[in-house]
């Protein structure tokens, strides 16, 4: 029987201990919980002036996350960025652009002249604006909160609110204004990123990462017991761990062998508990190659694109039509949207 299966056949009575029996062993409660994916669920804060964009407020650094850790979906982001900034010489275009992709919006902060003319523009960090409440009978969001400490818990002072340069026709040349774009279709305020549906796949693939590279440094495999079974001393456990530590651990010394010498008999000897076998590493590596296809997908990105051999090719397929359905689909269309944007500021800037 497989470990789910025991698992799910272990009903509460089937784990308590016999409290009338001093010698019976001691049980503890596991609890197998599902693993909570990050997504977008707008919350008010506290004294309900802004929206949260989780209960956390940690969504956007979970993006940031996801762009620097997951190595497909960084390059999958990047080389989309090359294609849509080709040719085009502008730092703040080049700006709005990746935050756009990795975010899924992008904001500057504006001063205009007595005519509403822009002649200011800086780039802002896309994570660190919060947005107002939107009014109750228009929709439109008036004002926006800027921190650069928002995980931190004096951040309360940190605060600073801007009004919208959205929000008015009519801007005064003594005040900053923050403008905040996205294609919001799903929520009031803050935007899903176009690869958004794939969040749990991208998830997935960081966990898997970090399992094999917790292995790599560990080496003596996770899911095995070393147990010896003869008596030692306190000082004699502390040295043989440090021994291990030594000698198996780290990627230098991946096939090493450790030598344990016993004099008091075989029913002493040593044993290894191994809790892994060759069909689930064979099962994660299977895991691994879905995740790399469902983030594809959710990139829109043909997995032919990704030089990943499709079952039933004959591995030199054609890859020109996947390429130029990929820049009709998805290149041009976030260009635009992108560009949409960018024009409210570059058709506003005093020439």
């Amino acid at each position: 029987m497989d470990l789910p299966e025991i698992i799910n056949n272990i009903s509460s009575t089937d784990v308590q201990p016999n409290i009338s029996d001093k010698n019976s062993a001691k049980f503890e409660y596991l609890n197998f919980s599902s693993a909570i994916i990050p997504q977008i669920f707008e919350v008010k804060n506290h004294d309900k002036t802004f929206y949260l964009p989780d209960q956390g407020n940690k969504w956007f650094w979970t993006c940031q996350n996801y762009y620097e850790e997951c190595s497909l979906h960084h390059s999958i982001i990047d080389n989309l960025y090359l294609d849509i900034t080709k040719d085009i010489n502008d730092k703040l275009y080049d700006n709005f652009v990746r935050s756009y992709l990795v975010y899924g919006g992008f904001a500057a902060q504006i001063k205009v002249n007595i005519l509403g003319k822009i002649v200011d523009v800086k780039f802002l960090d896309f994570k660190k604006i919060r947005s107002g409440i939107p009014d109750e009978n228009t929709g439109i969001v008036n004002s926006y909160f800027f921190s650069n400490t928002w995980l931190t818990r004096t951040n309360q002072k940190n605060i600073k609110e801007f009004p919208s340069y959205l929000a008015t026709d009519i801007h005064e040349p003594d005040k900053t204004y923050i403008y905040y774009y996205h294609k919001n279709l799903m929520t009031d305020c803050y935007p899903r990123p176009y690869w958004y549906s794939c969040r749990r796949w991208l998830f997935t693939y960081m966990q898997i990462a970090t399992f094999y590279s917790n292995l790599s440094k560990n080496n003596l495999n996770a899911n095995r017991i070393l147990s010896i079974n003869t008596d030692m001393t306190e000082e004699e456990r502390t040295a043989l761990k440090r021994k291990i530590d030594n000698t198996l651990k780290g990627p230098d010394n991946a096939g090493a062998v450790m030598l344990i010498f016993n004099g008091a008999g075989k029913d002493n000897e040593p044993s290894i508990i191994s809790f892994a076998n060759e069909a689930q590493d064979q099962s994660f590596l299977e895991l691994l190659n879905i995740c790399r296809t469902e983030i594809a997908i959710g990139h829109q990105l043909p997995v032919a694109l990704l030089g990943i051999l499709v079952p039933g090719s004959l591995g030199n397929t054609d890859l020109q039509p996947h390429e130029e359905r990929y820049q009709s689909k998805v290149v041009l269309p976030t260009k635009q949207e992108i560009d949409d944007g960018y024009n409210v500021i570059k058709n506003n800037l005093q020439l």
